[in-house]
């Protein structure tokens, strides 16, 4: 047996095979040589048993080789084995890793756990519906853009591949038109004043052929909302709930409507909203058009801008909570609604009327298919 073979890819069991073809042996030979069963030499053959110091001896005598060669032989293969192939799988998870936010998709669900790197993989591609890893696992749509006109994070990817993926799969009975928006615009306009009528906003907006589903975010993702188009008259609005108040709720709802009415994003595009309010929003100086104009037509659907430059006016500096739920009432819509928009404007502290900023995420999920805070859809 030539020494300086080193068996980097091989078990020792082919090593034993050699030594009986050119002795011109069978296994049961081997066997009754070295007194075990057929059964034994089978499985060192197959290196499904290993080489112990017993067998190792047992080998020698056989074949009169050192005990040692063969223990040498055994723990060469186990090296190469934690070397290797482990090198090999870490070297594909820290690919995987940066391609994707795994750990989060676990726990999330999305996909599941195993030690199978083969099985993670495989999980990926169907998970971005891709038929091999790149360097960057983008959305299924051509392209895609954010409030900050940057390259979405992997995050922020994950989460806008799992709302398609769920979007995809929501049945619908109507194809949305947008000579029906004035209508869908009146009905939606009856529920700014009590919360409850939220559990409404699924049911209204399937009726109008638009697709509504709450996925929640991933971690630093910031993603507020999105609103895409599976075609050209199926239009999809996916909200976070990252900011569980009624005020954000009503503005990122309003402002994918916007997207819906003027058809941003009809043909390729998914209007992906990060950050759109609270403390870290966007400025609206540093807004493309069309997202200035979604937050106008947002921000004037819910609170007459004219009406609340006016109770600014009348009221500022002393705004007490009786006077803006007066003020709110007369609109007809929630306090909390008109609270958002001074803290917006920077009128009033975001630690003002914070006791108006009623959460509303529980109605909103009761209703809406979901998928986050313990809820795992199966597509």
């Amino acid at each position: 047996m030539p020494h300086s073979v080193v068996p980097e890819a091989f078990p020792p069991g082919r090593f034993i095979q050699r030594e009986l073809d050119a002795r011109g042996w069978k296994q049961v030979d081997l066997a009754q040589i070295m007194g075990v069963a057929t059964r034994v030499v089978s499985e060192l053959v197959n290196g499904k048993r290993k080489i112990t110091p017993k067998t190792a001896q047992e080998l020698g005598d056989a074949f009169n080789i050192r005990a040692e060669e063969w223990l040498n032989l055994q723990a060469v293969y186990e090296l190469a084995k934690e070397r290797l192939p482990k090198n090999d799988v870490r070297k594909r998870r820290s690919r995987l890793w940066h391609l994707a936010p795994i750990r989060h998709m676990i726990n999330r669900g999305w996909i599941v756990e195993t030690p199978n790197i083969e099985f993670i993989e495989a999980q990926i591609k169907q998970f971005y519906k891709k038929d091999a890893l790149g360097e960057k696992m983008t959305i299924s749509c051509a392209s895609r853009k954010s409030t900050d006109y940057g390259e979405l994070t992997k995050e922020q990817e994950a989460w806008l591949q799992r709302t398609w993926n769920i979007a995809e799969a929501i049945p619908i009975e109507k194809r949305y038109s947008q000579k029906s928006f004035k209508r869908l615009f009146e009905e939606i306009t009856l529920l700014f004043h009590e919360p409850e009528e939220i559990r409404r906003i699924p049911e209204i907006l399937a009726r109008y052929g638009i697709r509504f589903l709450v996925v929640e975010y991933l971690p630093s993702s910031k993603i507020d909302g999105v609103c895409f188009w599976l075609s050209k008259r199926d239009p999809v609005i996916a909200l976070t709930m990252r900011y569980n108040r009624i005020d954000w709720f009503w503005f990122t709802l309003c402002h994918e409507l916007a997207h819906i009415l003027y058809g941003d994003g009809q043909e390729s595009e998914a209007n992906v909203d990060i950050s759109l309010v609270g403390t870290g929003a966007q400025h609206t100086d540093e807004k493309q058009e069309d997202e200035k104009r979604a937050d106008k037509f947002a921000e004037n659907w819910l609170v007459d801008q004219e009406e609340l430059a006016g109770f600014v006016k009348r009221v500022a500096p002393i705004f007490t909570n009786a006077s803006i739920s007066s003020f709110a009432r007369g609109l007809g819509v929630h306090p909390g609604i008109v609270v958002g928009q001074l803290q917006h404007k920077g009128i009033i502290r975001y630690s003002q009327g914070k006791d108006m900023l009623i959460n509303v995420r529980d109605i909103v999920t009761e209703s809406a298919l979901t998928d986050g805070w313990g809820c795992v859809l199966t597509e």
